[in-house]
């Protein structure tokens, strides 16, 4: 039996959650599209972008810190709502956010995350 679009997603959280946030990557695509919020608006187009530009952050000392809270399985897309803490040199923030996971063949394709669910659930669309 292979494993549900949510079980595929609760198992990249749980493995950001034992060894950090490049662990995602092994879940992805490498055609993937990631719309990080803590990106301030930028696109990636790929995996290996993605992966650069946390490279970036890791350079900079930036920390995430994001919680899993509910998980909503809608055919091949899956939201999770949690919260997300962001430490830069400019400060903290701590907010509500929403991630929207597509999943095609057992891979992420597709993740971005919005503060308001009603964006998740547009980006998704679900709304």
């Amino acid at each position: 039996v292979s494993p549900s679009n949510a079980d595929i997603v609760r198992s990249m959280w749980a493995a950001y959650e034992r060894r950090g946030l490049q662990s995602i990557l092994e879940y992805a695509a490498p055609d993937a599209e990631w719309v990080p919020y803590t990106a301030g608006g930028r696109r990636f187009a790929t995996t290996a972008d993605y992966r650069a530009y946390l490279d970036e952050m890791d350079r900079r000392q930036d920390v995430v810190e994001a919680t899993l809270g509910e998980v909503r399985e809608y055919g091949d897309s899956v939201v999770v709502s949690g919260r997300l803490r962001l430490r830069t040199h400019e400060g903290i923030s701590d907010t509500s956010m929403h991630w929207v996971h597509r999943i095609r063949d057992g891979k992420i394709v597709y993740t971005a995350s919005y503060p308001s669910l009603q964006q998740a659930m547009d980006a998704a669309g679900l709304g």
